[in-house]
C-alpha cells in the first residue's frame, strides 16, 4: 500500500490544495490491489491479536495455577484463548470484506476494531505486571532452578517496557480510526500535523513492541551459545572439607581436604580404639556425624541414622577393619542424604519454563493426574 501511494503521488484539488491523490483518482491496475491488501492487513492484525492473547492467557494461567491443578490445555485460560482467537481471525477479515467498497472506510474500521482488541489485551497485561512480583518471589521460595528465575525476571523487565510501547502503538491508531469512522468533521485526519505525528508514534510503538515480543518468545541463552556447561560435582569435590574428630579445627579440616585419611591418627577417633579380638573383626567408629556436619555444613558427612536424644553425635559411619589391615588408609565416602527431598507448590510448566510458546517441555500433558513434581 505504501508503494502504491508513493507511486500515485499527490494531486492539486481546487479549494483544498495539494494532497495525496484520492483513491478515486488512482489508475485502474492500482485500485485492483486495494481490496486484497486491506484483507491481508486485517488477517495480519488478527494474528497479532492471537499471539498476544495467547501470551496473556498463558501468564494468567501460570500465575494462578498450583502444582496439582489442571494442565494448560484443559484450563479455562486456554479455552478463552481459543474463543478470542476465533473471534479475531473471523471478525477482522469480515469487517474488511464488508467495507471493501470504500477503501478509506475499510481502513478506518479495520484499524478501529483491531485497536480495540489490542487495547483490551494491553490493559489486561497490567494485571500480569501487578501480580508478577509476588509470583516471582514464590518461585524463588519454592526453589526453582536459577535459569528459570533469570528467565522469568527478564520477562518481567521486558514486559514493563513492552506495555509502554504497546500503549504508544494502540492509542494513536485508535485516535485516528475513531476520527476516521465519523461521517463528517474528521478534524484529526484533516490535520497533516496530527495525522503524521500519530501515525509515526503508532509505527514506532508497533516496531519496538514486536521486537520485544520476539525476544520474549525466543529467549537467548548466552551461556549455551558460548558452549558453557555447568561443572558437575564429582565424588572428590563432594568429599572436600571433611572434618574428623572433636579436636580438629576448621583450618585443619581445610588442610586435609581431598586427602586420604590416615586411620592411625589418634585425633581421628572420638573414643579409644578397641583392639580386635578373635572371631569377626570389629568395626571402627570414625567421627560423629554431628561433629562432621558442624564443620562441613552437612555436606557429604550427613548423619546416616537418627539423632540421639542427648544431642550427641548420632549414628556412626562404620568402616570395615579388614580394609584398614590391608591398606592402612581410607578415603572419605559419600553418604546419601536423607530428608532432603521435598515437594514444591509450583506447576511443572513453571519449573520447566523457557518461553510462553514452549508449553509442554518436561511435562506429559496426556497424563490425566500428573504426579506432584519434586526436586532435590
Amino acid at each position: 500500500m505504501t508503494a502504491i501511494k508513493y507511486e500515485e503521488g499527490y494531486s492539486a484539488l481546487p479549494g483544498v490544495g495539494i494532497v495525496p491523490k484520492p483513491y478515486q483518482l488512482w489508475t485502474h491496475p492500482q485500485r485492483t490491489w486495494v481490496e486484497a491488501i486491506y484483507i491481508a492487513f486485517s488477517v495480519a492484525w488478527a494474528l497479532e491479536i492471537v499471539s498476544h492473547l495467547e501470551e496473556l492467557c498463558f501468564w494468567l494461567f501460570l500465575i494462578n495455577v498450583g502444582a496439582a491443578q489442571t494442565s494448560w490445555f484443559r484450563s479455562v485460560h486456554f479455552k478463552c484463548w481459543v474463543v478470542g482467537s476465533f473471534l479475531a481471525i473471523t471478525g477482522l477479515p469480515v469487517i474488511a470484506v464488508l467495507t471493501r467498497e470504500n477503501p478509506l472506510k475499510c481502513e478506518a474500521w479495520t484499524i478501529f476494531v483491531g485497536s480495540i482488541g489490542s487495547l483490551l489485551i494491553t490493559l489486561w497485561f497490567l494485571r500480569v505486571l501487578w501480580l508478577f512480583p509476588a509470583f516471582l518471589r514464590r518461585v524463588k521460595t519454592e526453589g526453582a532452578e536459577p535459569e528459570v528465575v533469570v528467565r522469568l525476571s527478564t520477562f518481567h523487565e521486558l514486559n514493563i517496557i513492552r506495555v509502554v510501547f504497546r500503549f504508544m502503538f494502540v492509542l494513536p491508531l485508535l485516535t485516528l480510526a475513531a476520527d476516521g469512522i465519523k461521517p463528517e468533521h474528521n478534524h484529526v485526519n484533516e490535520s497533516p500535523f496530527w495525522t503524521d505525528l500519530l501515525a509515526m508514534l503508532g509505527a514506532i510503538g508497533c516496531i519496538v513492541s514486536s521486537i520485544i515480543t520476539l525476544l520474549i518468545f525466543f529467549p537467548r541463552s548466552i551461556a549455551k551459545e558460548a558452549g558453557y556447561k555447568p561443572r558437575q560435582k564429582t565424588m572428590s569435590q563432594n568429599s572436600r572439607g571433611v572434618h574428623v574428630g572433636a579436636r580438629n579445627t576448621q583450618s585443619q579440616a581445610q588442610q586435609i581436604a581431598s586427602s586420604p585419611v590416615d586411620i592411625k591418627d589418634p585425633n581421628l577417633y572420638d573414643e579409644p580404639l578397641q583392639q580386635p579380638q578373635y572371631g569377626r573383626p570389629p568395626a571402627i567408629k570414625i567421627a560423629g556425624a554431628s561433629q562432621r556436619a558442624a564443620a562441613t555444613g552437612g555436606g557429604v558427612w550427613d548423619r546416616v541414622g537418627p539423632e540421639s536424644t542427648n544431642g550427641g553425635g548420632g549414628a556412626w559411619e562404620m568402616v570395615d577393619y579388614n580394609q584398614y589391615q590391608q591398606h592402612g588408609v581410607i578415603l572419605p565416602t559419600v553418604m546419601p542424604r536423607r530428608g532432603s527431598r521435598r515437594e514444591t507448590a509450583l506447576h511443572p510448566m513453571v519449573l520447566n519454563y523457557t518461553s510462553p510458546i514452549d508449553l509442554i517441555e518436561g511435562w506429559d500433558e496426556s497424563d490425566p493426574s500428573p504426579a506432584r513434581p519434586t526436586h532435590y
